[in-house]
Order: structure tokens, then sequence, then C-alpha cells
């Protein structure tokens, strides 16, 4: 299985870049299945995310700012239902035809919310290959909790290459 990291810092690109990745894995005869973020705004107010399961095209709340619930950050609560959805990905039957995407991994895992069932099953290598969104200032924290090693390792905060040049290299590398 080829592990890639992507990092950086605020506003660095990270999900803009596993979204093109995704667009350009989605035209491909292979497997791509996982979940993404995107920020919700009301006005230019940023209001919550929510969860894109890239198998079904689904959009579904993910989080929002002042919703009470059991799992939080400083900044968001959670909808727990959200989180079933990768049980759709753990009980996938062709693992290893598989390409999983999963944006972003962060506080939540670190105690064991949030994506850590698929972080589990991620770090045991049962898929093609995997692109995770890793917050940077948890970065090592995460890495060594899951027992991750990187084939690639992006740093956005440390190179010159413009989004579409990585988006490439990251693509021609896992397939």
């Amino acid at each position: 299985m080829k592990v890639v990291a992507i990092t950086g810092g605020k506003k660095s690109g990270k999900s803009t870049l596993i979204r093109q990745i995704k667009e350009d894995l989605l035209i491909r005869p292979i497997e791509v299945d996982g979940l993404l973020t995107y920020e919700v705004f009301q006005g230019e107010s940023l209001v919550g995310l929510d969860l894109l399961h890239i198998k079904t095209n689904e959009l579904l709340p993910l989080a929002r700012i002042g919703f009470e619930s059991s799992i939080k950050t400083q900044r968001f609560g959670f909808y727990p239902e959200a989180f079933d959805i990768q049980l759709s990905i753990l009980s996938l039957i062709n693992k290893p035809e598989t390409i999983i995407l999963l944006d972003e991994i962060g506080v939540l895992e670190l105690r064991d919310l949030g994506w850590h069932p698929l972080m589990v099953d991620i770090s045991q290598k049962r898929y093609k290959a995997v692109i995770l969104v890793l917050r940077k200032n948890i970065f090592c924290e995460l890495t060594k909790k899951y027992n991750l090693r990187y084939d690639l390792l992006v740093d956005l905060d440390s190179t010159d290459f413009n989004l579409e040049t990585l988006k490439q290299r990251i693509v021609y590398f896992i397939c």
C-alpha cells in the first residue's frame, strides 16, 4: 500500500489539492472512495463543515459552530451520525484495489473519535493507496499514534510546485 500525506498550514491548499486529485482519479478505471470536507459559509462567515462521501457523491452536514454535541472541538460541534459513513468504507470488499482519500485528520482522531476506526484500518495497510490530509500542528502526533509510514510526503508550506504539478505527481505515483 502506498501512503501519501499532504500537510501544510491553514489555507495552504491541502483540501483544494485533494479535491483536484479526486477529480483526476474519478476519470480513471480505478476504485476510489473516501471522505472530503467542505467549509460552509453564511455570507462571509464560516458556520460549519459538510462531508462528501466520494463513492456515493453524497454531501451531508459534518459540523456546525455552536452545535451542541458530544463530539466537539474548540470551534465545532460534530454530528455523530456523520461518522457512520466510514462504516461503508470499512466494509469494502475490494480493499486491495481501492484508493482512499481522507480530508482531514486532526484533533478528534487523537481522542479516538472522528475517523479513528478508519485510521486504524488504514494503518493495517489494506488498501491500494491512501492519501491523507493531516493537520500540520499535530502531524507528528498523528503519525506516531497510527504508526504511519509515508511513501510520499507533501508539505505545502515548503514546496515551490503549483497545485496542478503536485496533483499530477501524486496521481502518477499512486497509479
